[in-house]
């Protein structure tokens, strides 16, 4: 009897430790959550006339609402042409609808909707709940500054969307989440002269990244994608110096002419890091893209 006792107790035991442990657990994914909320400075509402955005206030904008999209209520910025200047603009996730009371998320930055707006001022933080960056969105907005943060859950970036912005400095990361690239999204961004990230989510890249000040390009996993530059001088006129292929294992298999053509640049390294892709074997592929001379593998 006594050994049951205290087989009985043990697992007693146990089954606190489980259930406490379960506890802890939820609590802490709880409080992740509620801190991740906190933390993101896009998680407020903000009305459609821009009168309450965190940094400015907005006398021209105009907000599209639509009910339709993945049945969610999902709403995108079509214009917005006048503001009070700030030090920073921090654009919110979420938006009401003025005529239904009713709270839409932000999904999109539309085509040309901050374009040529040299009174945008400061720093800018993009919404955690933006989906698609229009072509020539933010294009020639050349007092912006500080570093350019593409949101996580972006998927599209059109052509031109930041270029002109000379103010943007550091490093660009471009999220998992975008598949599609569109033409010289950061062109003529001089302040950009740190790293370009490129994941292996990315599909379609064109002539994306021409004349800029990145000086070197991270190929972050394996990119499987044969097709995936659509154009010739992806990197054409740009500074870059080096190519690293992070985590690949085995040579990239693109079959673009002429991708890697027409760098300012005309030597620099091409390497390899965590994978067992041999560096000298990128640095023929890239060269027979059309990448210039004199670049050696490290």
């Amino acid at each position: 009897m006594q050994i049951i006792k205290i087989l009985q107790n043990k697992r007693n035991i146990y089954s606190g430790i489980i259930i406490i442990s379960l506890l802890f657990a939820i609590l802490t994914f709880a409080f992740n959550i509620q801190w991740n909320r906190t933390n993101d400075p896009t998680n407020y509402v903000g009305n459609a006339d821009g009168t309450d955005w965190k940094g400015y206030q907005a006398s021209n904008l105009t907000i599209n609402f639509d009910d339709l999209t993945n049945n969610k209520k999902t709403c995108r910025i079509a214009e917005f042409n006048e503001y009070y200047a700030a030090n920073e603009l921090i654009i919110p996730s979420l938006i009401q609808n003025p005529t239904n009371k009713l709270i839409y998320e932000l999904v999109e930055i539309g085509s040309a909707a901050f374009e040529d707006n040299i009174l945008l001022t400061g720093t800018i933080t993009l919404p955690s709940s933006l989906k698609t960056i229009g072509s020539f969105a933010f294009k020639a907005c050349t007092l912006l500054v500080g570093e350019l943060i593409i949101p996580n859950g972006v998927t599209t970036i059109g052509t031109e969307a930041f270029s002109g912005c000379i103010g943007f400095t550091g490093d660009v990361i471009i999220p998992r989440g975008v598949n599609t690239i569109g033409v010289d999204i950061l062109k003529y961004c001089n302040g950009l002269t740190g790293k370009l990230v490129l994941s292996n989510t990315i599909t379609s890249i064109t002539e994306s990244f021409r004349y800029t000040s990145l000086t070197s390009v991270i190929f972050l996993g394996q990119n499987l994608h044969s097709s995936l530059f659509s154009g010739m001088a992806v990197f054409g006129g740009s500074n870059i110096s080096q190519f690293v292929f992070d985590g690949w294992n085995s040579p990239p298999n693109w079959n673009t002419q002429n991708a890697f053509a027409y760098l300012s640049v005309n030597d620099g390294i091409v390497r390899s890091i965590n994978g067992n892709l041999l560096a000298g074997t990128a640095l023929d592929i890239l060269k027979n893209l059309g990448l210039s001379n004199g670049w050696t593998a490290a």
